[in-house]
């Protein structure tokens, strides 16, 4: 076992070993040298690929992980929202989680407790006392029916015991999965009470998809290609075991969004289709996938001066047609309604305010190390976080010219690059638009890892992935806040991803052959 120190040290062992053998890899291909010690090259690329992939694991590797508990790593933050959201979605929505766990707390005898405390109030996002939810806490019991209270209250102690800061939980962003990710929590978490055994597989899902995810990659781009992207998702701060790891299905999204682009580089246009749009419907963000196609068949219809879809892309937006005809009915018996919709978009909106591990060109113009949230908690410690969030929407505001600059040529190199590019290369350029027009969650940035799929195609951008990932640890290790990490990561995403539109926009014909 190992301390948290030696760990993050092998981790970065590990970027940077990797990004030196694909560096390696392109000074030998453009000398003409690809065989020179070929095995060896190969058999460390492995080597480094896998033990990034199991460094993700941190919980498996740390000397203070609880090794005689079956439930090793377990997210119980994540968890608790992830499992009594969809449990109990028809009850209370996307706004009532909190309050309610109140009350059930208050039925078990914790009252004073519940007074004592911080919340957030998820229909504003702010902070409100424990007292003012002890108030609003009394209508709750009328929102279940007998049974369904009495288990929500033996729901909620459960997590109240195992969860490491209940407090610390109240004050997170509450439940924000779509009705179509919420179909399938619900299925899983079933009605019975919660047990650890119960949790024990729900929270090793996500284990089963990221396996699936590597035999796609190897399946349709290669070992070496999966090695690269493993080096990327094991080794990339952004996306660390910490935010979403332990919890239950956090990772279905990236398994359909990465089961898409590998059926497009199949030419199996039809399940592409239906595998992009369920990530889309997961999450949303993965729907610039298809933007990127979609730009694609833009720019040669303005080339060829006439709108007509070829075979691949009717069958693509049949594909499509075909997720939406299933997930939208099946979504309907746990809560999927048009109005949970609309509740989930309403809910998007206000859970897009600014947050310190936020990423992308809208969190780094809206950034100032002037102002931190710490520099705002010192002077208004009750009202720091909306006098903070003000803040950097003014400053944002401000900056929008820069931004619409940037989007503008982005834009110029994606459409340019798309006419040239296969579709799975097309997609990729949609999530670059991601990058620039929006803030995410920094742990959605795992979807960075896609773009190591365009190696070896083009070498240089594989390398420059695995190097993001080594210089997002030496940020880590370097700035402490936050705000600091995420503001330099968004910077780097940035760069990268204005690289990429670059390369393959500018990229000479034949160059992108894949090796």
């Amino acid at each position: 076992m190992l301390d948290r120190a030696t760990l993050n040290d092998v981790t970065l062992g590990l970027a940077c070993v990797g990004t030196a053998l694909l560096l390696l890899e392109l000074v030998l291909h453009r000398a003409g040298a690809n065989l020179r010690l070929r095995v060896a090259r190969d058999a460390l690329l492995a080597g480094v690929g896998l033990a990034a992939a199991l460094v993700w694991w941190r919980p498996l590797w740390l000397a203070d992980a609880d090794s005689t508990s079956a439930l090793v790593g377990a997210n119980w933050n994540d968890a608790f929202h992830y499992t009594l959201g969809p449990k109990y979605f028809r009850e209370l929505g996307y706004t009532h989680l909190y309050v309610c766990s109140a009350a059930a707390e208050v039925e078990r005898g914790g009252r004073a407790e519940v007074a004592k405390r911080v919340y957030r109030d998820l229909e504003t996002n702010r902070p409100v006392p424990g007292r003012r939810v002890l108030v609003e806490a009394r209508s709750c019991r009328e929102r279940f029916q007998p049974e369904a209270w009495s288990r929500f209250v033996e729901d909620v102690h459960f997590f109240r015991e195992r969860v490491p800061s209940f407090e610390t939980t109240m004050q997170d962003w509450g439940y924000n999965a779509t009705p179509a990710w919420n179909a399938v929590g619900a299925l899983l978490t079933g009605s019975a009470p919660v047990t650890e055994r119960q949790l024990l597989w729900l929270t090793r899902l996500d284990a089963v998809l990221l396996l699936a995810c590597a035999a796609l990659i190897a399946w349709a781009f290669g070992w070496r290609t999966l090695c690269v992207a493993s080096i990327f998702w094991g080794t990339s701060l952004a996306n660390a075991y910490g935010w979403t790891g332990g919890s239950i299905l956090r990772q279905a999204w990236l398994f359909a969004s990465v089961a898409g682009v590998c059926l497009l580089r199949k030419q199996k246009p039809l399940a592409a289709g239906a595998a992009l749009t369920a990530a889309a419907t997961l999450v949303v963000f993965p729907g610039f996938l298809a933007a990127g196609i979609g730009a694609k068949a833009i720019a040669e219809w303005i080339a060829a001066r006439r709108i007509s879809f070829s075979r691949s892309q009717r069958r693509l937006l049949g594909g499509a047609a075909l997720a939406l005809a299933v997930v939208l009915p099946t979504a309907l018996p746990s809560g999927g309604t048009p109005a949970a919709w609309a509740a989930f978009v309403h809910n998007s909106r206000i859970d897009s305010a600014p947050a310190p591990n936020n990423m992308g060109l809208p969190a780094l113009l809206s950034y100032d190390p002037s102002e931190r949230l710490r520099t705002f908690e010192l002077v208004d410690g009750a009202r720091a976080g909306e006098g903070w969030s003000e803040a950097r929407e003014q400053r944002l505001a401000a900056r929008r010219p820069f931004q619409a600059l940037l989007l503008a040529g982005f834009l110029w190199l994606a459409f340019g690059a798309a006419r040239r590019q296969p579709d799975w290369i097309a997609a990729l350029l949609g999530l670059g638009f991601v990058v620039l027009a929006f803030e995410l969650s920094c742990y959605y940035y795992a979807f960075m890892l896609l773009f190591g799929l365009l190696w070896p195609r083009h070498r240089s951008l594989g390398i420059a992935l695995c190097g993001l990932a080594a210089a997002s640890l030496f940020i880590g290790a370097t700035w402490l806040d936050d705000e600091d990490r995420y503001a330099w990561l968004s910077l780097l995403a940035v760069l990268f991803v204005g690289a990429t539109a670059t390369v393959l926009r500018f990229a000479r014909p034949g160059s992108g052959a894949p090796a």
